[in-house]
């Protein structure tokens, strides 16, 4: 008898440690899960705050870009670019075109270095 209760005894704890390992082994595989799916949580968190901020940046750009639309859409910037790059004048005003000394041979860089030039020599030469 005592050698049947022995045996039954020594089975008995090898099944509770097979148990107890299973079970210590479930456990782990579900920590590590959560502890993976918090650092997924995490990364996602991350990136909605980052792309949130770039929304608010883009919102502002946006006003921003508006702003300068409702500007550039008004009567006197059209008049303002109509005068600058048309050269359109009102009634009764007098357009003034004014060019060099008159001895222009080369290309306008070329005439405004020449002219540059020679405002230089004055400045130092012939005062």
């Amino acid at each position: 008898m005592f050698g049947h209760d022995n045996n039954s005894f020594f089975k008995s704890a090898i099944r509770s440690k097979i148990t107890l390992v299973f079970l210590l082994s479930i456990v782990i595989f579900f920590s590590l899960s959560l502890v993976q799916r918090y650092r997924n949580f995490s990364e996602y968190q991350d990136e909605l705050r980052k792309i949130e901020g770039d929304i608010d940046q883009l919102k502002e750009e946006k006003v921003k870009l508006e702003d300068l639309l409702s500007l550039l859409s008004s009567d006197a910037a059209t008049e303002e670019q109509a005068r600058l790059k048309l050269g359109w004048i009102r009634e009764g005003e007098r357009a003034f075109i004014v060019s060099g000394d008159g001895s222009a041979n080369g290309t306008f860089e070329e005439d405004m270095m020449e002219s540059n030039l020679k405002l230089w020599f004055k400045y130092f030469f012939h005062n």
